[in-house]
């Protein structure tokens, strides 16, 4: 329906994205395609027992779920678990030794011994995971897409102590609000989740669990290197007595950062991406006797970020609080948990004046976009005995919502056209899992889960014609269930497998935002319905000698997957976000460590990806196209020396084939091959020193193409200091917990 514009509309507007033309990519290794599937067959083949190896029992190979098994991921304090526990994978603690789902921790040491400085780059050695190939502290945050499996796009859900980060209009990720060194663990639980968490986890959940509250403890670090970045983060934990504890948690972050145009384009204005980030978190625990615990959290992040020209850069700042609250009835727990996010996001543009290639640029549009995600769940948990070993049901609640506004500008400063849209989602889910053990060695672990998620108060107004369309609300009930099965051949060999259904709805941005930068109009799509994938998976749990890994394969298709359509190539692109015909994603994933020594350990990690359309009637042009943002190829390994007399040693490399931006295949980012390393060494009691290198041989590649050619990450060291003090209780001097 159009009608004339009210005066007092809430106007918003998206953050467009353009597209140039690109020549081919350099290429850094063009053996890769061949070279990491035969390591992944070779490792295989090595990891057979040896005498020189130690090999590792499993200390309980019985498929049956913790007795204690009962909190919902992010409902409740987190409390300090072991290395081998995992929460993500079934919203219940459980043992990764005999889970049947793939899934990875990345260990709080590990995170310490990273050589990069952002949660993104250190999980790009995760395998099965796609990120975009430029880190956080330079490309503009609404490119920062996560997926799994060779999805692409956004089609991935990244948990924050349970809570969701998905942006509230696009689905992309904010990393920089999560600092390294507060963070004590990452589980990735691969394959469809939306049985279980619904919207996103269609590819696979991330949830990043934070430290636990230490009375006592009082953590500080420091570093400086290439680019002028300075980082200094600190922590302090303190018992205020009566079963309560405090925790603050702040870092800040400056960078110059380095010049992503390519040499031989650069112009006057082209100058290097700097950025600010600064994060502060207060989070209050409280226990009783009874066993009753509960918690809540606040924090907010400031950012600004330069985007390689004087007039071009974005800003943001991201207010959240939570809380939640996990009471024991007798053998079963009840576990609730509430969340606010509120995100203001500000992007700067500019545009190249006309005749004076890259010397010259005027200001064209500034956007607004704010966005809110309000939520909450309720899970309750029982261990049970007999052939149903544990029951878990719960609901989750969450509304989305989004404002835009972007004014152009002419060379001159005066106002040009005026976009706004605005709209929200609705989501409400029921889920329930059970898990079935007939035989000691073999688990069937069943869940499933009722969605109903609706679109309303969708409305975009553009100047030009002083017209606001009014969209029509929608909403669908979705269905999805999974079956995991496990059988423990023996303490060294275990089978998995699994079959699901999972969706993933259409975000506000491509519902409601049409969007117009320099040659690309990006027109909105509120008939959009939502993905749904079909698929399965199969896989080995190994442990020979001194070997430790996975092997997996899985397939699946996407009905109705959400592609940009090109309406028309002159004078300028114009293309739309539609439900196109089918797609498929299939794959090997092969991971594991070799324990080469007391002190000395090798992780090797290969994924092949065949993500294809497969069928789209409305346009064939695109069939057989490589799905955007995925490399066909991939493959990491990390050397680790950890001596008795605290030296630790990090060696890493990563290489990743040619990726697509667009799904019409025309803009390919370069394949990579980047090492890295990281060194630290105690010179007092509570002090270490560490130096770290990135991209240590200094290979130059394309990572981002949607906007111009952009360089990848140049070579770059830093140094610091870490400070760790056991304090005795500052408050009111209760015993530690």
């Amino acid at each position: 329906m159009l009608k004339s514009a009210p005066k007092n509309m809430n106007r918003s507007a998206s953050t467009p994205e353009g597209v140039c033309p690109l020549r081919p990519g350099r290429r850094l290794f063009r053996a890769s395609s061949a070279l990491l599937p035969a390591a992944a067959v070779l490792a295989l083949l090595l990891a057979t027992p040896t005498a020189a190896g130690q090999e590792v029992k499993d200390a309980s190979p019985t498929p049956t779920p913790s007795p204690t098994a009962s909190e919902a991921a992010g409902s409740t304090p987190q409390v300090k678990r072991s290395e081998d526990m995992v929460v993500t994978a079934t919203r219940s603690e459980r043992s990764t030794a005999d889970i049947p789902v793939s899934v990875s921790v990345v260990t709080e040491e590990q995170l310490e011994q990273s050589p990069t400085r952002t949660l993104d780059d250190a999980l790009r050695t995760v395998v099965g995971l796609n990120l975009p190939l430029g880190n956080s502290d330079i490309i503009q945050p609404t490119t920062n897409n996560v997926s799994m499996r060779g999805l692409g796009g956004n089609r991935a859900l990244v948990l924050l102590d349970g809570v969701p980060q998905n942006d509230a209009a696009g689905g992309y990720i904010h990393w920089n609000k999560m600092p390294l060194a507060d963070i004590e663990r990452v589980e990735v639980a691969r394959g469809a989740a939306s049985s279980l968490f619904g919207n996103y986890a269609m590819g696979g959940v991330v949830n990043i669990i934070t430290r636990p509250l230490e009375p006592g403890r009082v953590t500080a670090d420091a570093s400086y290197g290439s680019f002028n970045t300075f980082r200094a983060g600190a922590s302090a934990a303190d018992s205020l007595g009566g079963g309560l504890d405090l925790g603050v948690f702040a870092n800040y972050e400056n960078t110059d950062g380095y010049n992503r145009t390519l040499p031989e384009e650069r112009g006057a204005i082209d100058i290097a991406s700097g950025s600010r980030t600064f994060n502060l978190m207060t989070k209050l625990d409280y226990k009783t006797a009874s066993g009753v615990e509960t918690f809540v959290k606040g924090g907010v992040t400031d950012q600004y970020m330069g985007q390689g020209t004087p007039l071009s850069n974005n800003d943001q700042r991201i207010y959240d609080i939570s809380g939640g609250a996990r009471f024991p009835l007798g053998a079963s727990v009840l576990s609730a948990s509430a969340f606010y996010q509120d995100v203001r996001y500000s992007l700067y543009s500019s545009t190249l004046v006309p005749g004076a290639g890259r010397d010259r640029e005027y200001p064209s549009q500034v956007s607004q976009q704010p966005g809110w995600n309000l939520g909450g769940s309720l899970q309750w948990s029982k261990p049970l005995t007999g052939l149903v070993k544990f029951l878990t049901f719960g609901l989750d609640l969450q509304k989305v919502t989004s404002e835009n506004t972007s004014q152009g500008y002419s060379m001159t400063g005066q106002p040009t056209t005026f976009r706004s849209s605005q709209g929200h989602q609705t989501f409400e889910g029921v889920f329930g899992e059970a898990s079935f053990v007939p035989d000691p060695r073999f688990e069937a672990l069943l869940s499933a889960r009722v969605d109903f998620w609706q679109n309303a108060g969708g409305q975009e107004y553009s100047s030009t014609g002083n017209v606001t369309t009014t969209y029509p609300d929608r909403s669908a009930t979705r269905f999805d269930p999974r079956l995991s099965l496990r059988w423990a051949e023996s303490d060294e060999l275990a089978v998995r497998g699994a079959v699901y259904r999972a969706f993933h709805a259409p975000n506000l941005r491509d519902l409601y935002r049409s969007s117009l930068q320099r040659t690309l109009q990006t027109l909105a799509n509120p008939n959009l319905g939502p993905e749904t994938l079909t698929g399965g998976d199969a896989g080995l749990d190994l442990k020979a000698g001194i070997f430790t890994g996975q092997l997996n394969y899985f397939y699946n298709e996407v009905q109705g997957l959400i592609a940009r359509k090109a309406l028309a190539t002159t004078p300028i692109l114009v293309v739309q976000p539609q439900n196109i015909g089918k797609a498929r994603a299939q794959g090997v994933e092969v991971f594991g460590t070799f324990q080469l020594a007391k002190f000395l350990s090798l992780d090797l990690g290969y994924a092949f990806n065949d993500s294809v359309v497969t069928d789209n009637p409305a346009d064939p042009s695109i069939v057989g196209k490589q799905l955007p943002d995925v490399p066909r190829n991939s493959g990491s390994l990390s050397l680790n020396w950890t001596p008795p007399w605290g030296l630790v040693v990090t060696f890493r490399g990563r290489a990743q084939s040619q990726r697509y931006a667009d799904d019409a295949n025309l803009l390919a980012t370069d394949s990579s091959v980047v090492f890295d390393f990281f060194v630290s060494y105690p010179v007092l009691k509570t002090f270490e020193i560490f130096v770290s290198g990135e991209n240590i041989f200094n290979y130059e590649y394309i990572s981002e193409v949607n906007i111009g050619r952009r360089l990848g990450q140049p070579q770059a060291f830093f140094g610091g200091l870490r400070f760790r003090l056991p304090l005795a209780p500052f408050g009111a001097g209760a015993p530690k917990s």
